[in-house]
């Protein structure tokens, strides 16, 4: 039973992942345009950068728990998480991503460091629990930090620790959805910037909205 339901959600990330790699043409093609409603400058350049960011890492994410890697899907689910919610930011403000990208990196790295980031979202939404935190040092320990807890990605059901890609079932649902985790916000914010800043990206963005929704009844029920 819970092989299939792997395989539907693999379906559906995956079918996210190649619609990410139609928007990135269709961004391309936008690039450097002036007209409509179509972002230009610095502005699209950081977030579009951004978001081909976390187009790849999406794919690497799937395609590292799909070959038995663990511990790099983690590596890639964080790396989403993290740009997730710096493209959060970014967006909350007009003149943010232009900011950003001109930003001295010396400077850039006190403004913008992960934790600040997450501070101001978690104040902006009223969250007090500090769960963005959470995430980021759980997959954080999994798959980017050495560590004690990163091992448990490497054990197979008999708790034997493996070296090389193996396949280990809970394991690898656990990765899948935490892989949706990630992914889905950043197509919401995907989907936000298509319909008010990319000429033409309501029609682009209405299959998009489809899988979202989809996607988001499998994995959070609504």
């Amino acid at each position: 039973m819970i092989i299939p339901m792997i395989c539907v959600s693999v379906k559906r990330l995956f079918r996210i992942c190649l619609l990410l790699q139609k928007v990135e043409q269709t961004l391309h093609q936008n690039e450097g345009s002036s007209g409509g409603q179509v972002t230009s400058g610095n502005r699209h350049i950081a977030l579009v950068g951004l978001f081909l960011r976390t187009f790849d890492a999406s794919s690497y994410c799937l395609r590292s728990a799909m070959s038995g890697n663990y511990t790099g899907s983690a590596m890639y689910a964080r790396d989403i998480l993290e740009t997730q919610f710096l493209l959060s930011f970014l967006m909350d403000e007009p003149g943010r991503p232009e900011e950003w990208l001109s930003s001295d990196p010396k400077a850039s790295i006190k403004k913008y460091k992960p934790v600040v980031i997450r501070k101001y979202l978690d104040e902006r939404d009223g969250f007090l629990k500090n769960k963005r935190m959470q995430s980021y040092k759980v997959l954080s320990t999994l798959g980017t930090h050495p560590s004690p807890g990163g091992l448990e990605l490497k054990r197979d059901g008999g708790k034997a620790i493996h070296s090389g890609p193996f396949k280990q079932r809970d394991t690898l649902e656990k990765c899948i959805q935490e892989a949706a985790r990630v992914v889905l916000p950043l197509c919401a914010m995907l989907h936000e910037y298509t319909v008010s800043e990319i000429e033409n990206g309501s029609s682009m963005s209405s299959r998009l909205a489809l899988i979202l929704q989809r996607a988001r009844m499998k994995y959070f029920g609504g």
